[in-house]
C-alpha cells in the first residue's frame, strides 16, 4: 500500500497546476520546472540523510557533519560533494598552500569557512556576511564541526580590513552578488595586492587584477558553457537541477 503523499507533494502540486493555468509559455514553464526542481531536491535530500546522515560523502569536504537546514535547491549537491567541481582544484591548491588566514567574504551558511576549516587546522577563518541570519546559521556549523574557535564570524568589511593581507599570507573567497567590484579595489584596499583572490563575478564585471593569484568564476552560463569544464556552474538553478538529475 503506497504511501498518502505529504504535504510539501500535495503544496507543489497545486503550485504547479496554478503556475500553468492557461495558455502556456516559457515563463510560466520555467517557473513550473522550477517548483518540481525543489520539489525533487528535497526528495532526494531527505533519502540520502535518511540513510548517510548528514556527512559530506565526497569531494574536498568529505567527512563535514553538514546539516543546514534547506534554503535552496543546493544542499543535496553538498551533501553528496558534488557542488561547484570546477572549484575543486582551487580549493586543493587553498590547502596545500595552508594560508594562516582566509577570509570568505558573503559566507551563507559557512559551508565553504567551516569546511576550509576542517582541513586547515592551524588557519584561522573570517567569515563574513551582511545577513545575520547567515551568520547564525555559519556559526550554528561551525560549533557543530568544532572548529567554532578558528571561525571569525562577522558583518560587513571596509576597505582597512583588507590591511591585515599585508600581516600574513592570506587567502580571500568573495562572493557578494554584485558588489565585489566596489569592495575588490586595490587602490582603496592596498592590502588586497599581498593576498590571493578567489572572486565569483557577476554580470560579466570583472575587478581588476588585485593580487598574487585570482581566479574568476563567472556566472553567465554561456560563458560557462564554452569556456568551463563542467556546465552546472552558474545558471539558474533550475538548470543545475536539470544537469544533475
Amino acid at each position: 500500500m503506497s504511501k498518502p503523499p505529504s504535504k510539501r507533494s500535495i503544496a507543489t502540486k497545486a503550485e504547479v497546476l496554478r503556475l500553468l493555468d492557461g495558455d502556456p509559455t516559457p515563463t510560466k514553464l520555467n517557473a513550473a520546472l522550477h517548483e518540481l526542481a525543489v520539489w525533487r531536491s528535497a526528495l532526494l535530500e531527505n533519502t540520502l540523510v535518511a540513510q548517510a546522515g548528514s556527512q559530506i560523502q565526497s569531494g574536498p569536504f568529505a567527512g563535514m557533519i553538514y546539516n543546514t537546514p534547506q534554503t535552496d535547491t543546493c544542499r543535496i549537491a553538498r551533501l553528496l560533494g558534488s557542488y561547484e567541481t570546477t572549484l575543486f582544484p582551487v580549493i586543493a591548491q587553498i590547502v596545500e598552500d595552508a594560508p594562516p588566514l582566509i577570509i570568505d567574504i558573503g559566507c551563507g551558511d559557512g559551508y565553504y569557512a567551516v569546511g576550509l576549516a576542517c582541513c586547515l587546522p592551524d588557519t584561522t577563518i573570517w567569515a563574513r556576511d551582511a545577513d545575520h541570519g547567515a551568520l547564525e546559521q555559519c556559526q550554528a556549523l561551525a560549533d557543530t564541526n568544532n572548529v567554532h574557535n578558528r571561525v571569525k564570524t562577522g558583518g560587513r568589511l571596509t576597505h582597512a580590513d583588507f590591511d591585515i593581507c599585508r600581516a600574513q599570507p592570506t587567502t580571500i573567497l568573495c562572493d557578494i552578488g554584485g558588489a565585489e567590484a566596489a569592495l575588490l579595489d586595490p587602490d582603496r584596499a592596498k592590502g588586497l595586492r599581498r593576498a590571493n583572490v578567489l572572486v565569483e563575478v557577476h554580470e560579466g564585471k570583472s575587478p581588476e587584477p588585485v593580487s598574487n593569484k585570482i581566479w574568476y568564476i563567472k556566472t553567465n552560463i554561456s560563458n560557462l558553457l564554452a569556456n568551463s569544464s563542467s556546465p552546472l556552474e552558474g545558471g539558474c538553478k533550475c538548470d543545475k537541477c536539470v544537469f544533475i538529475s
